[in-house]
């Protein structure tokens, strides 16, 4: 197969997979202290605070499922598609079913409490939302993957790509030459944005992001397709190689998209945009979701060649970090709100505990994996006689 070769160690996509779970601590940050609304609002509703969500909210996501497809394609070098289903099973659905009983209710909690005077004990609400869901106050059922969508969406890819990996072996024969080839010259930043605008103007009106696996059906188009294109892509050399040589044109144009959304969305409110605006600003997010994508991909393409002791060690702390930041945040801006702290400070120590909250839990994992594995390792020594 065009690429399932073996694929060695990429630490340029440990790089940027490190870095974009990074920039979801800073972005969830910000938008506590933005005009956009959100679990917690924590007060401030600076637009800074709005730039940092204009110009990383548009590809963010979109990239860490292709390089969630090209680490899925470097498993799959090494394991067969079963093999890797199963992995990824073992990797994301505990950290998922554990997330949804003790991570997101508290997270939950002090919405409640913050957006409608929400009076009832912890526990007691715990209780209630494990058990068959929570009605708040207006009748609505609370409950969801809050921000651990992302495990769940994998998951599905994941499996979806094994079924297609075993059922319809010429798209991998075949469809990543087919892809590296198309995606050539002027065509690695062409097709791709005419792709993205028509679902941001055909779908994303009808159905928006639901965060809702049932529902979510623009955003499982566009995810699914970044995950299977990185997956297509992973070990197409011409695909890389066109990347880094375009990586200064698609950086400028990146740039150029960021000035404009930001310009109009940070003075012209939503309510007040004619159609003719909404549908301009759709493309132009388009446009910036993919160049922006693809110079991130070309930069650390060409300049992270080599491991790095730092990387290595987030790379693999990334995951406890994801599941664990996003109540941290909420529940570290709830108290400095209750004690009068005021952005931007509050922003920055928001930031600062959040992290040092994750790497202490990453730690302590990592530290009592190893005993169990020490234990489990000397276990069956002491029925030796």
């Amino acid at each position: 197969m065009a690429n399932e070769g073996r694929i060695g160690r990429r630490h340029d996509v440990d790089f940027l997979r490190v870095c974009a779970f990074g920039l979801l601590i800073v972005y969830h940050s910000s938008i506590l202290y933005s005009s956009r609304g959100w679990l917690h609002q924590a007060g401030g509703e600076s637009w800074f605070f709005d730039l940092i969500s204009i110009g990383s909210h548009p590809w963010r996501m979109s990239l860490l499922f292709f390089l969630s497809g090209v680490v899925t394609a470097a498993l799959t070098s090494r394991r067969s598609p079963g093999e890797v289903r199963l992995f990824r099973s073992r990797q994301l659905l505990p950290p998922l079913l554990i997330g949804m009983l003790v991570i997101i209710p508290p997270q939950i909690y002090i919405t409640l409490k913050m957006q409608s005077g929400f009076s009832m004990p912890y526990l007691q609400f715990w209780w209630s939302y494990v058990t068959g869901g929570f009605i708040d106050a207006s009748g609505r059922e609370v409950g969801s993957f809050a921000h651990l969508w992302f495990l769940a969406y994998l998951w599905v890819y994941t499996a979806l790509w094994a079924l297609l990996h075993r059922y319809a072996p010429a798209l991998f024969l075949r469809g990543g030459a087919w892809l590296s080839k198309t995606l050539h010259g002027v065509g690695l930043l062409y097709w791709p944005v005419l792709y993205l605008a028509v679902l941001r103007l055909a779908l994303f009106p009808a159905f928006g992001e639901t965060l809702n696996p049932v529902t979510d059906w623009y955003a499982h188009i566009v995810y699914f397709s970044f995950f299977l294109a990185g997956a297509l892509l992973a070990g197409q050399e011409d695909f890389w190689d066109a990347v880094v040589a375009h990586r200064k044109m698609a950086l400028t144009i990146a740039l150029a998209c960021f000035v404009v959304l930001a310009a109009i969305v940070t003075t012209i409110p939503a309510a007040e945009r004619p159609a003719l605006l909404v549908t301009a600003l759709r493309v132009c997010r388009s446009v910036f979701q993919w160049t922006a994508i693809v110079a991130l991909l070309g930069y650390a393409r060409r300049f992270i060649r080599h491991s790095n002791p730092v990387v290595m060690y987030l790379n693999r702390a990334v995951l406890t970090y994801y599941v664990l930041h996003q109540t941290v945040l909420v529940l570290v801006a709830y108290w400095l709100q209750q004690h009068g702290m005021q952005p931007p400070w509050a922003f920055g120590v928001v930031v600062v505990v959040t992290c040092a909250v994750c790497a202490i839990a990453y730690e302590l994992q990592r530290r009592l994996l190893s005993v169990a594995s020490f234990l489990g390792r000397e276990q069956p020594q002491l029925g030796v006689t």
